[in-house]
């Protein structure tokens, strides 16, 4: 019960507070929160991209030729 009240609680607020101020959106915004209180790590994640459609996990490679998109998206 204690994740589930963390995001309640803390992790949501401080989302929408950041949409408000930096105009994120709302993913990017829950996955800065989520890391900040350590329940995301980002070990790994600079050989790594996400397809801006689905959010899939591919290869900073592919990412940057198929211009963000990944195989099942393009």
């Amino acid at each position: 019960m204690g994740v589930i009240k963390d995001i309640v609680d803390i992790i949501v607020p401080k989302a929408i507070k950041r949409i408000e101020e930096h105009g994120m959106d709302i993913r990017e915004a829950l996955k800065k929160e989520l890391k900040e209180l350590g329940y995301m790590s980002d070990e790994n994640k600079e050989d790594n991209e996400e397809c801006y459609l689905c959010g899939a996990t591919i290869s900073s490679i592919d990412y940057h030729a198929n211009m963000g998109l990944c195989s099942r998206c393009k």
